[in-house]
């Protein structure tokens, strides 16, 4: 299951069931004035917070534990729209956990594209609503994202994995 996870950087897969459990029509979007360029939630921050938890628990039933022994849940976030420093390849390695998942709420359509890359190859994706992505943050795997005209509402939910006690 995790072949392209640990050869190409990153593992999709298609979760609508999990993008429907939040309204995102129903969240007020508030720009924070930093030079990111993103917005975040205004409005209902704990209801969304709980729903958020709760897909977090859903992917680490599903995806993450039973693959490995060793593990632990770290942060997640909601917003809409691209961060600045997105748009050039990067990894997010030195942000804490070695492995986070990408979960579209939103429909790419010709612009707002996912971006992977190894040594050899890069890979870019159009999202749609329930397009998840696990993206691995070892050194050797990059991404970036590019900016749309379209709302691009994205979540991510990270753990931080033992590597070791992959279970295959």
């Amino acid at each position: 299951m995790y072949t392209d996870f640990y050869t190409k950087g990153h593992q999709v897969f298609n979760e609508p069931e999990l993008a429907s459990q939040i309204p995102i029509e129903q969240i007020q979007w508030m720009y924070e004035g930093d030079f990111g360029g993103d917005n975040h939630p205004s409005n209902n921050i704990g209801l969304l917070e709980a729903m958020l938890e709760h897909i977090h628990h859903q992917i680490e039933l599903k995806y993450i534990a039973p693959y490995f022994e060793k593990y632990s849940v770290d942060k997640r976030r909601i917003w809409e729209g691209v961060n600045n420093d997105a748009t050039s390849w990067h990894n997010d390695l030195n942000e804490g956990p070695n492995c986070f998942f990408l979960l579209y709420f939103s429909d790419m359509v010709d612009d707002g594209s996912i971006g992977f890359k190894n040594k050899n190859n890069e890979w870019f994706y159009y999202p749609k609503r329930g397009t998840m992505v696990a993206v691995n943050c070892a050194k050797q795997f990059l991404h970036k994202a590019t900016k749309s005209a379209q709302k691009r509402v994205i979540s991510s939910f990270c753990f931080n994995l033992d590597h070791s006690s992959f279970k295959g």
